[in-house]
């Protein structure tokens, strides 16, 4: 499961940020206010779709992102995927399913938290992986 060195409400609580339950535009789960730095979430999400869309914009939020552009949602995707995947925990997940589906279900994340947890990982942490994955594989 999930070992984040922070809770989400830890989060929320350091970046000053209110949270709220209401009204988003259609096909979206959160939105950021960086006027009012306020996140809105959607009502009615599942426990996982909750989380990952409170990191997300709490990403938005921790960045002051004003607007959406491709820069500002990849930036908010990878400061929620590094705080809610660990890197032994990615290892180990990567060692029993290697698709990002299956991972995200051991992880309790969506897949495509997954895909931009390993987008934001730099060379030479990808080499340091692969190098946790061939010496856990070989134990």
């Amino acid at each position: 499961m999930i070992r984040m060195p922070k809770t989400p409400e830890a989060y929320v609580r350091a970046l000053g940020v209110h949270v709220r339950y209401g009204w988003v535009p259609d096909g979206l789960w959160g939105t950021y206010d960086a006027d009012l730095h306020v996140i809105t979430l959607k009502r009615g999400l599942a426990p996982t779709q909750l989380l990952c869309t409170l990191m997300h914009e709490l990403g938005h939020a921790a960045y002051r992102h004003e607007g959406t552009t491709p820069r500002s949602e990849r930036e908010a995707n990878h400061w929620a995927a590094v705080r809610l995947i660990s890197k032994q925990d990615f290892v180990d997940a990567i060692l029993v399913d290697n698709n990002a589906v299956a991972m995200a279900h051991r992880l309790g994340v969506l897949p495509d938290v997954v895909e931009h947890y390993i987008d934001a990982l730099s060379d030479s942490e990808r080499q340091a992986i692969e190098e946790l994955v061939r010496a856990s594989a070989a134990a």
